[in-house]
């Protein structure tokens, strides 16, 4: 075969020059010639220009000749006839499908198929936006609403969890920030639009002590349950952080994604001087949030230049790979905020319940000096026995034991930090619950604690 053949192949089709030879013999020659020369695109280009000007001029044999490859699984052909389908559907529909002639719709129907059969995840997307469509293409692209897809649900599922799964776990050069939040973004939305067909939700998936035993009778482990649940069913849960709030002298972080944050290293960075001003280690279940208390860095926030950029940074490791979560902030907002933020600073006395409070010029909590811990600490050894004598999940008693032990550690300490304490404290309340016999005993400790915390 030579390169005259394929100028105005289809035409040549269409004139019955290949009678002879008969149309079937020519395709399945000619997708053999390009499977054995893949790199040579002036051949896969001259075919595509000859489709083109085929569809233009007999839309019909068009449509025959693409039925055809498809019906021969003619790998090469069909990708060339789905990258002309999607230019010439570009060209007509005005992004309105349903607006295509019945020709049109053909040649679409035709086009979800070879996307199926031949599963080209390179030409398959969900929109950036909130749109409820499925995009064909990557240079000339069309929309096409989910709803067409109810025939196919199923299997553009499947597509769509290879591609995004395969892109976060098979990046051997590690994905940047940006990049990572738009996949786990698509891959919940592909979870979210297609994944009815394996009844996914959040309830039903998502980690819970109640799911952990659903889907694997027994309990287990937040990190551990995500690990098993893609081994078991192909599902690939991801946390997701994309954005922090600064408040009440906080920072609330949400994971909104469908997967657990285990073991995550955050960081708050001056990106200006790479200084880092703060680390702090962080667990954060799906669709819960976690707050940081500033108290021990707020002072180093207010002196820096207003017009910089914070960089808050989440480092962890999930399915064997690293990752990293990255939020930029004007610092000049955040200033803002904390000087909002009123408080004092004292010297108090735990073991009677009194002290001596001093405000600064500013009505802001300067710094925090305890002399007597033994009442907290007499707390939360009652607390250690509640919890001991209180049913619940094996997983939640664990946590709940390992934060009172890490409390108790720091209490210990000569110069100790009453923004760890309240916040390994709070971790508690998320687990045991308002109605847990032990929520008394926390809300004493909570007392204890109200006078060192900003309000």
């Amino acid at each position: 075969m030579i390169e005259s053949d394929f100028n105005d192949f289809y035409k040549k089709i269409a004139s019955k020059a290949y009678n002879q030879l008969g149309v079937k013999e020519v395709l399945i020659k000619i997708n053999s010639f390009l499977l054995s020369h893949d790199n040579e695109v002036n051949y896969k280009e001259k075919l595509f220009l000859s489709s083109i000007d085929l569809a233009k001029n007999n839309i019909e044999l068009y449509i025959r000749i693409m039925n055809l490859c498809i019906e021969e699984s003619l790998y090469c052909l069909n990708y060339l006839f789905f990258q002309s389908s999607v230019y010439l559907i570009d060209k007509q529909y005005s992004r309105d499908i349903y607006s295509l002639d019945a020709n049109y719709q053909k040649i679409l129907s035709n086009t979800i198929n070879i996307v199926i059969n031949n599963k080209l995840l390179d030409e398959i997307d969900v929109p950036d936006s909130s749109e409820m469509a499925i995009v064909f293409g990557r240079v000339q692209r069309i929309y096409i609403p989910c709803q067409i897809f109810s025939d196919f649900e199923y299997k553009i599922f499947e597509i769509l969890n290879k591609k995004y799964t395969k892109k976060l776990l098979e990046n051997k050069y590690g994905l940047e920030p940006d990049e990572l939040t738009i996949i786990i973004r698509k891959l919940n939305i592909a979870y979210t639009n297609f994944g009815k067909c394996i009844s996914f939700s959040c309830d039903n998936f998502c980690f819970s002590p109640q799911n952990s035993e659903n889907h694997f009778h027994k309990q287990l482990t937040s990190s551990n349950y995500d690990k098993e649940l893609f081994n078991k069913y192909g599902i690939l849960l991801f946390p997701f952080v994309s954005d922090v709030d600064i408040t009440n002298n906080k920072i609330i972080i949400p994971n909104d994604g469908f997967g657990n944050l285990d073991n995550c290293c955050f960081t708050i960075v001056d990106p200006k001087t790479n200084r880092q001003i703060f680390d702090f280690n962080i667990n954060i279940q799906s669709m819960r949030s976690e707050n940081v208390y500033i108290d021990d860095f707020k002072d180093i926030l207010i002196l820096l230049p207003s017009n910089d950029h914070l960089e808050f940074k989440f480092n962890f490791k999930k399915f064997d790979n690293e990752y990293c979560f990255s939020i930029k902030k004007k610092i000049g907002p955040i200033k803002e905020e904390l000087k909002k933020q009123v408080g004092y600073s004292v010297n108090y006395d735990l073991s009677n319940n009194s002290g001596n409070i001093a405000f600064n010029a500013n009505n802001v909590k300067q710094s925090i000096k305890v002399n007597n811990t033994q009442s907290l600490r007499e707390c939360y050894k009652e607390l250690a026995k509640l919890v001991d004598e209180t049913e619940m999940e094996i997983h939640d008693k664990e946590e709940v034991e390992q934060n009172v032990k890490e409390a108790q550690q720091e209490l210990s300490k000569e110069d100790w930090n009453p923004s760890k304490v309240l916040q390994l404290t709070d971790k508690i309340v998320k687990i045991v619950g308002f109605a847990s016999k032990a929520f008394p005993v926390i809300m004493k400790i909570k007392e204890y604690l109200d006078p060192y915390i900003t309000k």
